[in-house]
């Protein structure tokens, strides 16, 4: 006789911006940013003054990692 494998169920995942759940799942909850949230983010880091002193190359990574 074989034994089955315990199934292991996702976490729930929340967007930490605007609490939208993105994934359901059981508890506890891990948090992330959702598509709308990553957005508007990175608009406004592209705006912001705080870009010119990003790490180096990151402003190259950010938008294809969040979009």
């Amino acid at each position: 006789m074989t034994k089955e494998a315990p199934r292991e169920e996702a976490m729930k995942k929340i967007c930490a911006w605007c609490n939208c759940v993105m994934q359901d799942g059981t508890e506890p909850a891990t948090h992330g940013i959702c598509r709308p949230c990553g957005k508007k983010v990175m608009e406004s880091y592209e705006k912001s003054s705080l870009r010119v002193s990003s790490v180096r190359g990151a402003s190259r990574l950010l938008p294809d990692a969040l979009l």
